[in-house]
């Protein structure tokens, strides 16, 4: 997972969404995806007030993990005994569910339905150009509105204001710019 800037699909998640919702078959496909990962977000935060978002990890996880690490470009190879040690450590006992991703994805999903409302999805994005099906998309209200009630719910978690710096700054920009698009 990564982040390189604060723009529209500068994160992992976000360029997920986008890979889903260009291959969207149809437009009720696009619409479907963007209410999943409203879905998601909603999903995401029932398990913290019922205290269910702490994960245990089987042995074979927790080897995908370390494998994965090592496999990140950049590692540092010459200690990878200690920090398998200390991963194999930290992945032993419950871990929380953050809610980073879904957060990630509610961002992305409100800035391109914002470029989308405001047909600047092709400024933003050129390759949005062969995306006919954002380009033909209009996002009925209830999911503007599905998109403003998420961002402002992000907006409210105090775990993510402490995550990154400019999170709430940037939550609130798109969620300024959805309320001028509808």
């Amino acid at each position: 997972m990564g982040a390189w800037g604060n723009g529209l699909l500068e994160n992992d998640s976000g360029c997920d969404l986008w890979d889903v919702l260009v291959t969207a078959g149809d437009l009720s496909a696009v619409a479907a995806e963007f209410a999943r990962v409203f879905q998601e977000y909603d999903r995401f935060e029932n398990a913290v007030k019922s205290g269910s978002n702490f994960v245990s990890l089987s042995p074979e996880e927790i080897e995908q993990r370390i494998a994965a690490a090592k496999a990140t470009p950049g590692s540092d190879n010459e200690h990878w005994s200690e920090f398998e040690e200390v991963m194999r450590e930290t992945y032993s006992e419950p871990i929380e569910w953050e809610g980073t991703r879904e957060a990630d994805q509610v961002l992305a999903a409100a800035l391109v339905l914002h470029a989308i409302v405001t047909r600047t999805l092709v400024t933003h994005l050129p390759e949005a150009s062969s995306a006919s099906n954002l380009l033909n998309f209009d996002p009925p209200a209830n999911l503007l509105l599905k998109a403003q009630t998420a961002l402002l719910r992000i907006a409210a978690n105090p775990a993510k204001r402490k995550e990154s710096r400019g999170w709430t700054k940037r939550v609130n920009q798109a969620l300024a710019a959805l309320r001028d698009a509808a």
